[in-house]
């Protein structure tokens, strides 16, 4: 999938995922967040302030599918925008 509908499918999973995650009582915290290192797709805190998940989406037919999406590369960008998000927001 490419182009708009690419696009718009993405968005569509990001919204079905939050919406899952704020029904477990997560705070959304942040949706596309951007640094140096690299792009967050969503943030939440939960109910205990200390703990954050950042979460990556990735549209697919099965979750296993998904993570074979998800390279070495991509996981240490994700981690390295997490430590900044972090180091940005101490009051989270």
């Amino acid at each position: 999938m490419s182009g708009a509908l690419g696009y718009h499918a993405g968005l569509a999973a990001e919204h079905k995922v939050a919406a899952l995650y704020i029904q477990r009582g997560y705070r959304l915290q942040a949706e596309c967040w951007r640094c140096a290192e690299g792009e967050i797709d969503l943030i939440f805190a939960s109910q205990d302030p200390i703990e954050l998940v950042f979460v990556e989406i990735k549209k697919s037919h099965s979750i296993a599918r998904a993570a074979t999406h998800l390279c070495l590369a991509q996981m240490r960008r994700i981690y390295r925008s997490a430590q900044l998000f972090v180091a940005d927001h101490p009051q989270r």
